[in-house]
């Protein structure tokens, strides 16, 4: 089962005020139950009720691929 890693994504969010960004997302789905509800859903991913900017999907794919 794949879990919610908070503290990364508290990382990304980190990364995006070093560089001058921020976003906030409303988080739906099989995500939203594991991070609230501590669900035993599995997910692959985390859906989100707003379009992702360009520049933050950017930081997205510069982010994941330095973590290999």
């Amino acid at each position: 089962m794949k879990t919610i890693d908070i503290g990364l994504i508290e990382f990304f969010d980190q990364h995006l005020h070093q560089k001058g960004m921020s976003y906030k997302a409303s988080i739906v789905g099989g995500a939203a139950i594991m991070l609230v509800a501590d669900g035993q859903r599995a997910t692959g991913d985390i859906d989100s009720l707003q379009r992702i900017p360009d520049n933050v999907r950017a930081e997205i794919v510069s982010f994941a691929a330095a973590r290999g």
